[in-house]
Order: structure tokens, then C-alpha cells, then sequence
């Protein structure tokens, strides 16, 4: 995606058009940062709260969440239907839809702006999150509960690409048997029997999500979310949902 850049201060549409920006988002919409398409280096990013309160380092964008342009001489954010408040994370006025779009409170932003948008500030909607990642998050919990091979296994990971194709992998001391789930990409990496002979130290490039980010890489494919069944790090008994 490329956006133009943002230029006052006299200058002619021509010049604002005549510079670009890829703009790279979260899974929100939301700009993290814009690269120079020239050489690619990082001409702006961005820290963000939350609800949206954010500090841009470089060249800097007025876009946040889905439908939203921000103003900065008001500091409000222009929404279509409602000016929304990134500091403190409500709207100016009340939804003219009333309570039923959000019966928490009809000044409220989405519950989950990680996930969530309201595009025209009238209705919150999920639409972010594709189906493929919900698929992909299903697949990942169904073997990690349900494969009985995996009762010792650290973790299960599970990746999307921009294309929405789901690929699968098992922590470092075992692999999966891609006969036991036709249609879906499983990636292995190493032999297992081998894997469990080495210091633990040496077992992170095994580990599940490692498995997928390496896999990625050497085929070149273009990451939009991984998602591990248990936390993605050595020590990670602890059950905690991870997407990225």
C-alpha cells in the first residue's frame, strides 16, 4: 500500500503527490511505520497506546484506526459520524445509534482495538482479523489438545500469510504427520530423535513459532500472524494465547 506524504505549508498538490510512503499497519489498520519505497529504509515509526495515543519519530501520519484522520492543531481524530479522543479513548458524543451498537456505553471505542475497528464510528465489527487467522488459531488448539503424539511437546505454532495460507508446526522434539492433516501445510524441521539430544539452549531454532519464522524466511513468504497455543519462549508451560 502507498499513501502520499503530508505536506502543508504552500505546497502544490503536485509536490505532496510526488512523494510516497509504503505504509506498514498492525492488525488493526493502524500505521506502525513508513518506509521510503527509494531504499526501503524507515522514514517514520510510531509508539502507539492502546486506544491510540501515539508519538511518531520521522515522517509522521495522521491516519490511526480504520476511517480515522487525525487533526493535529484539535489533537481529535475525525471518525465520519463522530470526532473520537485518542487520550482518552471515548468519542466527543454520544453513538446517534444509541446503546445497542455498545450497551457498555455509547462514548465507548471498540472493546478490542488490538482486533476491533468501528470504520464510521457507528458499529464495531471484526472484519480485521481474517478468516483464515481464526481457522489457523482453531487449528492450533484442536492438535495441541487433541493429538495424542503431543502430550510431552512444548508448544504448537501456527502461521498466515498475506495470501491467508495457514501453516502448522509442533515444538522442538517432535513433528507432525502431514497424513494425519491433509490440506494443511505442515512445516518439520530436524529430526526429533536427534533434536532431544541436545542442551536446551541449543533447541530454540526447533522451537514451534521459530520453526514457522525460519520456514518463512528461507521461502521468502510474507507473515501477517503467528499465533502459539502456549507462550512463545523456553519456559513456557504457562497457557497464553500469543498473536503477532
Amino acid at each position: 500500500m502507498t499513501i502520499s506524504s503530508w505536506g502543508w505549508g504552500g505546497w502544490s498538490q503536485h509536490q505532496v503527490d510526488a512523494v510516497f510512503y509504503a505504509l506498514v499497519a498492525d492488525l488493526a489498520g493502524a500505521p506502525q511505520e513508513l518506509i521510503d519505497p527509494d531504499d526501503g529504509s524507515v522514514a517514520g515509526r510510531v509508539t502507539q497506546s492502546l486506544y491510540g495515543r501515539r508519538c511518531w519519530r520521522g515522517v509522521d501520519s495522521p491516519l490511526l484506526f480504520i476511517g480515522q484522520y487525525e487533526d493535529q492543531e484539535s489533537g481529535w481524530v475525525y471518525n465520519r459520524f463522530r470526532f473520537y479522543d485518542p487520550w482518552s479513548g471515548v468519542y466527543g458524543y454520544q453513538d446517534p445509534l444509541g446503546v445497542v451498537p455498545n450497551p457498555a456505553t455509547p462514548y465507548g471505542y471498540v472493546g478490542n482495538p488490538v482486533l476491533w475497528v468501528d470504520p464510521d464510528a457507528l458499529k464495531a465489527c471484526s472484519g480485521v482479523l481474517s478468516d483464515a487467522m481464526l481457522t489457523m488459531m482453531r487449528h492450533v488448539d484442536d492438535i495441541a489438545v487433541n493429538d495424542k503424539t503431543l502430550r510431552n511437546i512444548f508448544n504448537v505454532a501456527g502461521m498466515v500469510d498475506m495470501d491467508g495460507n495457514i501453516y502448522l508446526a509442533p515444538g522442538a522434539a517432535h513433528n507432525l504427520n502431514p497424513a494425519n492433516y491433509p490440506g494443511l501445510n505442515i512445516v518439520s524441521l530436524g529430526d526429533p530423535s536427534v533434536i532431544k539430544q541436545l542442551p536446551y539452549e541449543m533447541r530454540l531454532p526447533f522451537h514451534a513459532e521459530q520453526k514457522l519464522l525460519n520456514y518463512a524466511k528461507a521461502n521468502n513468504i510474507d507473515v501477517a500472524a503467528i499465533y502459539t497455543h502456549l507462550d512463545a519462549c523456553p519456559n513456557g508451560w504457562k497457557r497464553k494465547k500469543l498473536l503477532m
